[in-house]
C-alpha cells in the first residue's frame, strides 16, 4: 500500500534533475515501479509504459550536453477521453512514487526524441516522457510565487486549503511559470490555468494531483 505521508513528503523534496549516475536501478526497485505503473493504468485506463537502458529516449543536445546518464523513462500515452488532464495527474503520481523509492525525475514534454519515441509507440497519443534514475544531485527547488498570488479563499481560509495550495507551489508546472489560480468558496475549489493552451491540461493534472496530496481526503470538490 502506498504511504500518503511519504509521497507527502516526496513533493517538498521531489526537484528536477537532467543529470543521472551510470547506476542501475535495482530488480526490486523496477518491480515496484512497473507494479505501480500497472495501476495507473488500471485505475485510468492510460498506458504509461516504462523503458530500461535506451538513451535514444533524447535528442542529440540534450543526450550530449544538457543531461547525463538518461537513459530510463516512463511514455505517456493514452487514448483515453481527457487525456493531458489525466497524464498530468498520473504523471505526478509517478514522479512522487519514484522519489519515495530514492529516485530522482525529470518531466519532459518537448525536448525528447519525438521522432524515435513515435516509431517506438506508433499510432498512439505521446504527451511527453518522464526520465527516472538515481540523480548526480538532488535537484535545486524552483522560483515560487506566495500564496497570496495563486489563490484566494471566499471567507475564512480553512488549514487543508492552505496545505492544498501549499503543495500546488511545490508541484512543476510548464516552464515554471507557475501560471494558476485557486478559488475556493466553503468546499468548492475552482483552478484556472493560463499557461500555454499546448501545457495547460497538463498542469492542471499536476495541480489537481498535488492540491489533493497536500489537502488530503476531505469534502472538497473541484468545479
Amino acid at each position: 500500500m502506498i504511504n500518503q505521508t511519504e509521497l507527502q513528503e516526496a513533493l517538498y523534496n521531489r526537484h528536477k534533475v537532467t543529470k543521472y549516475k551510470s547506476q542501475k536501478i535495482s530488480e526490486k526497485t523496477l518491480e515496484k515501479l512497473n507494479s505501480f505503473i500497472s495501476e495507473i493504468n488500471s485505475e485510468s485506463d492510460l498506458n504509461f509504459s516504462i523503458n530500461i537502458n535506451d538513451s535514444m529516449c533524447m535528442g542529440f543536445f540534450f543526450k550530449h550536453f544538457a543531461s547525463k546518464n538518461a537513459c530510463n523513462y516512463v511514455v505517456l500515452t493514452g487514448d483515453s477521453d481527457n487525456l493531458e488532464e489525466k497524464v498530468g495527474y498520473y504523471g505526478m503520481k509517478f514522479m512522487l512514487y519514484a522519489q519515495s523509492l530514492g529516485l530522482n525525475t525529470w518531466w519532459i514534454s518537448d525536448t525528447y526524441n519525438k521522432k524515435y519515441i513515435s516509431e517506438k509507440y506508433p499510432n498512439k497519443h505521446i504527451v511527453g516522457i518522464i526520465v527516472f534514475g538515481y540523480g548526480m544531485n538532488n535537484g535545486t527547488p524552483h522560483k515560487s510565487k506566495t500564496m497570496s498570488e495563486v489563490s484566494s479563499y471566499t471567507g475564512n481560509t480553512p488549514e487543508w486549503f492552505k496545505n492544498g495550495v501549499s503543495a500546488c507551489l511545490q508541484a512543476p508546472t510548464a516552464m515554471n511559470k507557475q501560471a494558476f489560480f485557486v478559488k475556493g468558496n466553503k468546499n468548492k475549489i475552482v483552478l484556472e490555468c493560463s499557461s500555454n493552451k499546448k501545457y495547460c491540461k497538463i498542469d492542471k493534472g499536476i495541480l489537481k494531483y498535488s492540491f489533493e496530496l497536500g489537502a488530503g481526503i476531505g469534502e472538497y470538490s473541484f468545479e
